[in-house]
């Protein structure tokens, strides 16, 4: 089956057609239905069935966005902080964006139907919440009228801006203060990643096979280069800023000059690349769908140790100091684990989490945690999120929804 897909390249025909056109193997054949569901929904108005949870966290709270709710856990209380829920019946695909100095979380949403007063246009919508102790959270600001795709990328904050992609074709940048639109540029098909920011300079990867470099002023393109396949993951600039590194559904990851696009390196994978690499010193890790954990010179893209974890790997590979966390997970047995290497390749350490991980973890600043959110809102599995040491793999609390709804 999975063969199969990748023949298909992503290509858009009509929803029957793909449903029917490729066999049930789980967990890679849900979250791509649920993908191409978000490419050929953008103008439909209805709730979905479910959506993918996401995650994001500082060094105290944690921020978990599912189906059409945004929740903050306490974790050194081990309760619940806040719960929002946006404006309508849209759902949130995208994880907050946190920023603890201003005590501020900023949010976009999948959208919905304007009605019949709007001629039921799409509307999506941005937020700015206050992240203090009121409940639900209060809004700073609420923006309707800006953006016109639906969002599932993150979001990227620069200064003054937030830049995230949409469902339509287009990068966009609106003002951190009021949510005001600043630019958008054109891409040749949809974003599902958070950009990444460089100086001057704003990095895209794209489903339309390219990754973007976009002046961060005015969304002027400053390169694009075309990669061997889809990109999913967001791009990943290295600690010497010369290179930025991209993965893609192309069985690689690709190095490019900042500056001019241009390749310096290329570095296979057995499968998809869908989540983005992680750099710690001069090594670059990242993984594929199949399982695989590859470990490249982060300035030639020689490999140095490839190793394998159970299920497959579909979220973004982390690092706390010297250690690689990798979150993987399958849909049809409902198991997920995090697995632990040393910069050296050797194993430290395997955590199976209460259920299957369909997106990136997130580490917890400083405190030596990893937020992993696992399970569904469909199928009757419940969702949660598990939070492990990252020295040992000991899961210290775990939140479940269920828990959440019968208090």
């Amino acid at each position: 089956m999975l063969g199969h897909i990748k023949k298909l390249e992503i290509q858009i025909l009509n929803k029957s057609s793909f449903i029917h056109s490729v066999s049930y193997k789980r967990p890679l054949f849900t979250i791509i239905l649920l993908l191409m569901v978000f490419l050929l929904s953008a103008c439909g108005g209805a709730r979905q069935a479910g959506n993918w949870p996401s995650v994001s966290a500082t060094d105290s709270h944690v921020y978990v966005a599912f189906a059409g709710d945004v929740v903050s856990l306490d974790v050194a209380n081990q309760k619940e902080a806040w719960r929002f829920q946006g404006e309508g019946a849209v759902e949130f695909y995208a994880p907050p964006e946190v920023v603890p100095e201003e005590e501020t979380v900023y949010l976009a949403d999948f959208g919905r139907s304007g009605g019949i007063l709007s001629g039921g246009a799409l509307i999506v919508s941005m937020y700015a919440l206050e992240d203090g102790t009121t409940n639900p959270p209060n809004t700073r600001w609420v923006k309707e009228d800006v953006i016109d795709g639906r969002i599932v990328a993150g979001l990227q904050i620069v200064d003054d801006l937030i830049f995230t992609g949409t469902s339509n074709n287009k990068i966009i940048a609106v003002s951190r203060n009021d949510g005001n639109l600043i630019w958008e540029s054109p891409t040749e098909n949809a974003i599902w990643s958070p950009p990444a920011g460089l100086n001057d300079t704003i990095f895209v990867t794209s489903i339309d096979r390219n990754i973007y470099a976009i002046n961060r002023s005015d969304g002027s393109e400053k390169w694009t280069h075309t990669l061997n396949g889809a990109g999913s993951g967001s791009p990943v600039v290295s600690a010497d800023e010369r290179l930025v590194y991209a993965g893609s559904f192309g069985g690689e990851v690709i190095a490019l000059d900042v500056d001019d696009g241009s390749e310096v390196w290329k570095a296979a994978a057995d499968d998809w690349v869908w989540g983005a690499p992680v750099q710690i010193d001069n090594v670059l890790i990242y993984g594929d769908v199949s399982g695989n954990v590859y470990a490249v010179d982060a300035d030639t893209g020689a490999s140095i140790w490839q190793a394998t974890v159970n299920d497959s790997i579909v979220g973004d590979i982390v690092a706390d100091g010297s250690t690689v966390l990798v979150a993987s997970g399958n849909e049809e047995t409902f198991v997920g684990h995090v697995t632990a290497f040393s910069i050296a390749g050797e194993e430290l350490w395997e955590t199976q989490t209460t259920a299957h991980i369909q997106s990136s973890p997130a580490l917890m600043g400083d405190s030596g945690q990893l937020a992993v959110v696992f399970g569904d809102v469909t199928n009757d599995v419940t969702l949660g999120v598990n939070i492990i040491d990252t020295t040992n793999g000991s899961i210290g609390w775990t939140w479940t929804l269920t828990e959440a709804e019968a208090e």
